[in-house]
């Protein structure tokens, strides 16, 4: 309200009908039954679109401005349409994280996508699980558990497509060696301390020799807006060569993967 009101010369009564109606009633009392018949639902109606919108551009946290530049939306397909999600064993499940951590925020502008987070389920004691690599290192989360923590709750599921499907227990039994393992902030690639898509890049590579995703160097990705946040992880300046890394996203799109379920992630 404050800074419509200012933007019309300091006057409550330009900004809001209503104010207007009751000053020119009071001056002339015999108008105040049809002006009010006929004026005030009006100004009343306009009045209630405005006070809303005006209060909500003073008022909007700030970080929920982030929307990454570039961000595009897959395509729907038909088994994104379906209504629930019949999880099976070795499905990556994708997330966004919440967006007050300036790391989240950056893996998200840099990779130009809501994908900040990675893990892999599993059957654990007869319950579906995560394996997950995130900041307090590579650990198990209940499946119910990890789908509220992401931002709206929003998180996609993936499937190995069926001729990959036979590789799923050596694939799981190579995520779980690495279990306690630390989180790698520093994002260098190595296997003794671990980020969330590069635990998956790891396993699967022992399992088959092969990459899943792309691995990119971080200075063809949208970097310099989120320079600071680098190299306060890295604690010290960027490599000039940059720095070869697999994002959540880039393993999204491997050609072993398949999207069988969407919860939002691509809004």
């Amino acid at each position: 309200m404050r800074d419509l009101t200012k933007a019309n010369g300091g006057r409550m009564d330009v900004t809001y009908p209503s104010v207007r109606l009751a000053g020119h009633t009071l001056k002339h009392p015999d108008m105040l039954t049809p002006l009010v018949l006929i004026d005030l639902p009006f100004s009343a109606a306009l009045d209630t679109v405005m006070l809303p919108l005006d209060a909500a551009k003073g008022h909007r946290p700030s970080k929920q401005k982030l929307r990454p530049p570039g961000v595009k939306k897959q395509p729907i397909t038909k088994s994104d349409k379906l209504p629930t999600y019949e999880p099976r064993e070795g499905d990556l499940v994708f997330q966004a994280l919440p967006l007050d951590v300036d790391l989240i925020q950056a893996i998200e502008g840099i990779t130009q996508s809501h994908y900040s987070h990675v893990g892999v389920l599993h059957l654990r004691k007869g319950k579906w699980t995560v394996i997950e690599a995130c900041a307090s290192g590579v650990i198990y989360t209940p499946f119910e558990k990890w789908g509220k923590i992401g931002r709206d709750e929003r998180w996609a599921a993936y499937r190995l497509k069926p001729k990959y499907r036979p590789i799923i227990p050596k694939f799981l039994k190579n995520l779980h060696t690495h279990a306690g393992k630390p989180y790698d902030f520093k994002y260098e690639f190595t296997d003794d301390k671990l980020y969330c898509s590069e635990l998956v890049f790891h396993a699967w590579k022992k399992a088959t020799l092969k990459n899943m995703g792309n691995l990119e160097n971080v200075l063809t990705l949208n970097w310099k807006p989120y320079l600071a946040t680098i190299e306060k992880y890295n604690q010290g300046p960027l490599p000039t060569s940059g720095r070869m890394l697999i994002s959540p996203r880039s393993l999204s799109r491997a050609n072993q993967l398949e999207r069988v379920y969407n919860h939002g992630l691509d809004q």
